[in-house]
């Protein structure tokens, strides 16, 4: 459930399937399969789409990352529950992965109680339940994982579908395009589809020169770069960061959540306002294309890293680690907002 709105995990499975129709059940390849949920994904509005598959076990169990005590799988033919456990058929094994653009540093200083972060919430669960209708319709099961209390855990499945590199932050993945931090939604299926490959372009080396996301983390739960340059197998640091299967830096979550619960505020979903994520709003990387000279750092950073501490202090003088004052963060009921709410901090415009 999204704000009131009742998602299904399965979807409603309410049209017509292929075999109402009287037509023959859809049997593209995995690769025609990207490009037609691609077109179909975009269609309802999603911006960044990558693929992976949970029987990939090059780094592991990725199965571990859906949290048992919520969803479990089994070898049958299609859902079950048992008891307070849904059970999903081992053949739902391919993820999709969706990113939104909300998760630039405009939004994401305000923290995540956000105009744009909350249209995405109320209908993120509409848009989804579109895909698994068009899904359903043409033979094939999904479900849907819209967050950790939703039993996943989203932002190692950004990283291994290819839709952005992981960072000091420890969770959102960065991307490419300029994103750090954007809502995340992930569907199985069991419709084939060709995993998208992870990618390198030189943000966790960027990271070892930075650490402003340290710098602006209000709890201290990110370790900066004088504590530690390099990220580390040994990153275990409470029960709520416990794993040590994969190569990071040992952000202390419980440093993250104590601060976070003691700055909500109930009338906005239990929400910060201005207070969360502030690590995403500070990156460097989290820029979108907002100047040419964002395209050449971007392309510098993964093949001329003497330039990154450069990079990082010209991005902190140039103020973009800088969270608005109240007086800009109110313009958020006076000002003349834009479609999906974007703002630009500092001007009268939305």
């Amino acid at each position: 459930m999204r704000d009131g709105v009742i998602a299904p995990q399965e979807g409603y499975r309410s049209i017509p399937t292929y075999k109402q129709l009287g037509a023959s059940k859809w049997q593209g390849t995995p690769e025609e399969n990207n490009l037609m949920m691609r077109t179909i994904l975009r269609r309802y509005g999603f911006s960044f789409i990558g693929y992976t598959n949970l029987d990939d076990k090059s780094i592991g169990n990725r199965r571990n990352l859906i949290y048992k005590n919520v969803n479990d799988f089994d070898s049958i033919d299609d859902f079950e529950v048992r008891g307070k456990v849904k059970v999903i058929p081992n053949k739902c094994n391919n993820a999709i992965v969706v990113y939104s653009t909300i998760g630039n540093a405009a939004g994401t200083k305000r923290g995540r109680a956000t105009p744009e972060l909350f249209v995405f919430m109320e209908e993120e669960a509409e848009r989804i339940t579109r895909v698994q209708q068009f899904l359903w319709g043409l033979g094939y099961q999904s479900y849907y994982f819209e967050d950790t209390m939703g039993g996943i855990s989203r932002p190692p499945f950004g990283i291994m579908s290819g839709l952005g590199e992981y960072n000091r932050t420890h969770g959102p993945a960065a991307t490419p395009e300029g994103f750090v931090g954007g809502a995340c939604a992930i569907i199985l299926t069991d419709l084939p589809l060709a995993p998208t490959k992870p990618i390198d372009f030189g943000v966790l080396k960027f990271c070892s020169t930075c650490g402003v996301c340290a710098n602006a983390c209000p709890s201290g739960a990110i370790p900066t770069k004088e504590e530690m340059k390099e990220p580390t197998w040994e990153r275990s640091t409470g029960p709520w960061s416990s794993s040590n299967d994969h190569k990071g830096y040992p952000n202390e979550s419980v440093k993250c959540a104590t601060w976070y619960m003691a700055n909500t505020v109930s009338g906005f979903n239990h929400r910060p306002i201005g207070a969360c994520y502030r690590c995403a709003a500070a990156c460097v990387f989290n820029k979108s294309n907002e100047a040419w000279i964002h395209e050449i750092v971007k392309a510098t950073v993964s093949t001329t890293p003497l330039l990154n501490s450069f990079f990082a202090n010209m991005d902190t003088q140039a103020g973009y680690g800088e969270m608005p004052s109240d007086e800009e963060r109110s313009t958020l009921w006076t000002g003349n907002m834009a479609e999906w709410g974007i703002h630009q901090y500092g001007k009268n415009e939305w």
